[in-house]
This record gives C-alpha cells, structure tokens and sequence, in this order.
C-alpha cells in the first residue's frame, strides 16, 4: 500500500459556516500536518488552491487540511481568523488522536 495514499477524507464543520476538509494518511506512521487557506481575497475560495495543494501535500508525506474560511459579502471581521485558531486546534485533536492510536 502506498503510503502517501489518502485513506481518509473528512468534513468537519466549524463555526459560522466555515469547514475543514482533511485528506489524512494512512495509519501506522507518524506525520506532521498542514493547514491551507486558499486564497481569493475573501471574496471566494479559490478551487485549485485547495485539494490539489492538499494532494500535494500528501505526496509529500504530510496530513493536510484545507480550511473554508468566511467570505464576502458578510461583514467579516475577525472571523476568518476565529475560523483559523478554530481549524488549528481541530488538526491538534485530530493528529494526536492518530498519535495515540499508534501507542
């Protein structure tokens, strides 16, 4: 089995209406992980900046994590950057939970 093969493909809601989508390795061996913010201006999410730079990531050995953050035309303020710290501490949970698994 190919080892940067993604095993898993998650959806994991967060606060007001954003999400992260996790392309997670497979089991058995401890990786690092990323968390990619698409760019668009906060305007839109751009499409090619997110999975395939996820895939990519993968590739490379790497857990990734493609956060779907706030956008226009909704007053934004800090909420992208909520929707960040939200999506980091996710990944935390997340990782140290296939961590634990390896134990």
């Amino acid at each position: 089995m190919d080892p940067t093969a993604v095993q898993t493909a998650l959806h994991i809601p967060l606060e007001k209406e954003g999400h992260l989508d996790a392309y997670l390795l497979a089991k058995g061996v401890t990786r690092q992980a990323v968390v990619i913010c698409p760019g668009g201006g906060y305007q839109m999410i751009s499409d090619r900046e997110g999975k395939p730079v996820a895939q990519a990531f993968n590739q490379a050995g790497f857990h990734a994590f493609v956060l779907h953050y706030a956008v226009a035309p909704t007053p934004l303020g800090w909420q992208p950057l909520h929707q960040l710290s939200q999506a980091v501490a996710e990944v935390r949970q997340i990782t140290e939970a296939l961590v634990r698994d390896l134990e």
